[in-house]
């Protein structure tokens, strides 16, 4: 017996998902009803399981994720602008070669690039900077076994000056290594480097600390982990969740 059902489409920026939020606590007020007096005669933990309570609570989960990554691509359009195909390719790249949904990506990247933009870069060099900052917030989180999302905070706030930071992405950051890192790339000291300069330093170090431990390309050889094989599954940007009686 069909008893209800709630068919949440999350096809972002879309007329037919803000349709569908308009009316879905209604919805879910309703189904949970019929559900639950149907499964009443089964035993109290299957009626509890499907209770008004319960589909309303899962309803509205489903609706605040959503809700996020709608956000997250208006926050995204407003970053780059009419740079958003290139950022897309950019992005789609680095999510090839990993293993990783790209929709995970995008946070990470819109925030590097904004802030590369603001220590003076312009949108080219930013957008160059964002893709390899992304590989190496992903291979970087598989060999250390680390979230994605905690490495990237990681990251950039090691690029913000946090140096603190620089056990948790694998290298010894001290004033000697980083005028190291400064003469070998500018031919001058650190303190000497323009703002842009300085986050290309920095970026530079953990690349090759990568190279040096053997994280260069680890997120592509653990893409069917455990790890970011769920953690794609929870940032899917298209999924279909249904409640069925």
């Amino acid at each position: 017996m069909n008893i209800g059902e709630i068919d949440l489409d999350l096809v972002l920026n879309s007329d037919e998902f803000r349709g569908e939020v308009r009316n879905i606590q209604s919805e879910a007020n309703i189904a949970g009803t019929k559900i639950s007096s149907a499964f009443s005669k089964i035993g109290k933990a299957v009626s509890a399981a499907f209770s008004v309570a319960a589909v309303t609570s899962f309803v509205k989960a489903v609706t605040k994720s959503a809700a996020e990554v709608q956000a997250a691509n208006s926050q995204f359009v407003q970053t780059f602008g009419s740079m958003s195909n290139s950022a897309r390719d950019a992005m789609k790249k680095v999510a090839d070669e990993s293993g990783i949904v790209q929709s995970r990506l995008q946070g990470v990247g819109t925030s590097i690039f904004a802030f590369a933009k603001t220590t003076g870069m312009d949108s080219a060099s930013a957008l160059s900077m964002m893709r390899e900052a992304l590989q190496v917030t992903a291979d970087s989180a598989a060999y250390y076994d680390r979230s994605l999302e905690d490495t990237a905070e990681s990251l950039k706030a090691f690029l913000k000056g946090n140096y603190a930071n620089d056990a948790a992405l694998g290298l010894s950051c001290t004033e000697t290594t980083r005028n190291t890192a400064a003469n070998k790339l500018y031919g001058k000291s650190f303190k000497e480097l323009s703002e842009a300069q300085k986050q290309l330093t920095l970026l530079q170090m953990v690349k090759d600390a990568n190279a040096a431990s053997g994280a260069l390309g680890q997120a592509a050889r653990e893409s069917d982990g455990l790890e970011n094989v769920l953690g794609n599954s929870a940032r899917s940007p298209d999924r279909r969740r249904k409640v069925r009686g």
